[in-house]
């Protein structure tokens, strides 16, 4: 927990955890897959005050080599 002090927005965060899952796999010599998941048991909780209520976030990539 700790305040948040921003122009107008001012007030208390409350204490929060999250786990965050990364995985990485090399399909080919050239070709690998990614997955990141940011909030992966999806505990909503503000960040700053004021600001959004994150939950569970979700990223894929593709990534070439030559």
């Amino acid at each position: 927990e700790f305040r948040w002090v921003v122009g107008p927005f001012q007030g208390q965060v409350p204490d929060y955890g999250t786990a965050d899952v990364v995985a990485n796999v090399r399909v080919t010599d050239h070709v690998a897959l990614g997955l990141n998941v940011a909030n992966a048991l999806d505990d909503n909780h503000w960040e700053s005050f004021g600001g959004d209520i994150l939950g569970r976030r979700a990223l894929g990539s593709v990534t070439f080599s030559w």
